[in-house]
């Protein structure tokens, strides 16, 4: 038996004063440390020109028109609205071999329908359109509302998304559409992803979420164990997860991919990831915790474990850019552990 002592003295950042900082198109507090919290947009539901928030004198509501042209530096490239703000940002893939970045769009109808009758015929009841990036264009959150709505017409799977940061009118389209659960991932603890990104914040995910609650989806939330944060760290990503009010928690497991910058990070052991699930297990009694992404790395002994002493359902298919599991042999290793499917 493996004791496990449980300490929330961990430092979470909090505003020092009540100050609203702000700029052209959003606000927040500052913590002592600098660390921006409580990041919102702008809103004007008054129609006085002003923030209803911070009082900040919006001369004109700003909407993002990312266009359809490319930016690009040495590592990766993005579409960028006139503000300067950036969307779908990715590294370069050169999967031709021709020295050109490869720039891929959505994926036609067919092939998503393909792949979700495939799925369904295997007795999947959830089916996920996942996208990579920052965030989509208006152009492509209207496509991707199309797809949903001849999904929900030729299937009968539930439909979830998880398609980056969002305000609440693309979320209410693609509700009114049939998304019924939105996923965005605080990958890590607020103390700890700044290191990971700079792109954007915890907090403008954490905006994400309640965005998705509050046109009426569920939604669900995890993260990425094993990218060098502490113990504590994963402990104050749990507790973060509780203040979200959701229903599912995706925990992935880091798989280094050569050439990315967390390539020669060491491998959790085995008795740290069950001893985080145990811990996720206790501080979210109620959700259903997934075994997602970096699962097909562990001894098929501590899959069952884990499904055993936290795990109650899991993300099934290929992952962004590695390969999942076989749904054939999740059913079996499910059934396996005692779980009715």
């Amino acid at each position: 038996t493996t004791n496990v002592t449980i300490q929330s003295n961990f430092e979470l950042h909090s505003a020092t004063e009540a100050t609203w900082q702000k700029d052209s198109t959003r606000h927040w507090h500052e913590c002592s440390c600098g660390t921006k919290v409580d990041v919102e947009p702008h809103e004007d539901a008054n129609d006085d020109g002003k923030c209803d928030t911070c009082d900040y004198t919006m001369s004109v509501i700003h909407t993002h028109d990312y266009g359809t042209t490319w930016e690009s530096d040495e590592n990766n490239h993005w579409k960028e609205c006139e503000c300067g703000d950036k969307a779908n940002i990715a590294p370069h893939v050169d999967e031709n071999n021709d020295g050109k970045c490869d720039i891929y769009s959505l994926l036609d109808y067919d092939e998503i329908l393909s792949c979700a009758k495939m799925n369904e015929r295997q007795g999947v009841k959830r089916y996920s359109l996942v996208c990579s990036g920052k965030r989509l264009s208006n152009q492509d959150v209207d496509k991707m509302c199309q797809m949903v709505r001849d999904l929900k017409k030729d299937t009968s799977l539930q439909i979830c998304a998880s398609l980056g940061l969002m305000g609440k009118e693309a979320l209410q389209k693609l509700h009114d559409a049939g998304v019924s659960r939105y996923h965005c991932n605080l990958e890590a603890a607020p103390s700890y992803f700044p290191t990971l990104c700079s792109t954007h914040t915890t907090a403008e995910k954490l905006q994400t979420l309640q965005n998705a609650r509050e046109v009426g989806m569920e939604v669900c939330s995890g993260g990425i164990i094993g990218m060098g944060e502490s113990a504590k760290q994963r402990l104050e990503l749990a507790f973060t997860l509780r203040e979200t009010q959701l229903q599912s928690v995706p925990v992935n497991i880091l798989n280094p991919i050569e050439g990315t910058p967390l390539e020669n990070t060491p491998p959790l052991a085995e008795e740290d990831i069950l001893r985080t699930l145990a811990v996720f297990r206790f501080i979210l009694p109620k959700v259903q915790i997934r075994f997602a992404g970096g699962r097909r790395l562990l001894d098929k002994s501590t899959v069952q474990q884990a499904m055993r002493i936290a795990v109650n359902s899991a993300i099934v298919g290929d992952m962004l850019t590695t390969l999942g599991n076989d749904v054939s042999e999740d059913k079996q290793m499910i059934k396996t552990v005692g779980y009715d499917l």
